[in-house]
């Protein structure tokens, strides 16, 4: 009897998709030995207050330029297709109604995003949809998450410690390690003002940003 692949979701606006985005999934493969990842681009960023300022298509085809040049990653329209907010909860339900175990389904977030997870739509819920993975960003370790959410220490998990296996209770794997320190919006600031981005986004999505001309006056 073989077993379900484990699979991880990136979730994000990906206005562009970037080096640190990439980071944080290698992260994840390694800690929680992912089978494969799926990049979900949001059409409407519930949490953002100004729309994103590359069109859905343009931020969508950047992702697949990634998952095309990178072994078992793909790219989902599950978001991108749907006119409603992009929320967690009812991407994992859909993913859910796909076929997919909750056990074998893990989110992806950095811990500058869990922190805001008692603001997501339907919390506590969405935290039983599916496996979440925190991964350390911009220096701040996952470790003081025991200490800002006590009542969930029950779920948090070392996966170095005890991996994730199919039989796995649902649980908040904590991930600590480097990732690069890049935003999208620093991107678009650079690129605004006609600065290279070398070194902070994928050879694919330079290429694709310059053939369209995005995020330039």
């Amino acid at each position: 009897m073989t077993r379900e692949k484990k699979i991880g979701i990136l979730g994000g606006t990906f206005d562009p998709i970037h080096l640190g985005h990439l980071d944080v999934a290698q992260k994840a493969i390694e800690a929680c030995a992912l089978d494969e990842i799926v990049i979900l681009p949001a059409r409407h960023p519930p949490h953002r207050s100004t729309p994103p300022l590359a069109s859905i298509h343009h931020r969508l085809a950047m992702a697949v330029t990634v998952s095309q040049s990178h072994n078992n990653f793909s790219t989902s329209t599950i978001e991108s297709d749907s006119p409603a907010p992009s929320f967690t909860f009812l991407t994992l339900r859909r993913i859910e109604e796909l076929g997919h175990s909750r056990q074998n389904i893990f989110f992806i977030t950095g811990i500058d995003a869990f922190l805001e997870i008692k603001t997501w739509h339907n919390y506590p819920a969405v935290i039983d949809q599916s496996h979440f993975i925190v991964i350390s960003r911009n220096g701040q370790s996952v470790l003081s998450l025991r200490k800002t959410f006590p009542d969930l220490i029950q779920r948090m998990r070392d996966p170095l410690k005890s991996p994730p296996t199919g039989s796995s209770p649902l649980s908040i794997w904590l991930v600590d390690g480097a990732t690069r320190s890049i935003s999208s919006s620093e991107i678009r600031k650079k690129l605004k003002i006609g600065e290279t981005i070398e070194g902070l986004v994928p050879t694919t999505v330079k290429r694709y940003i310059n053939d369209y001309n995005l995020y330039k006056d």
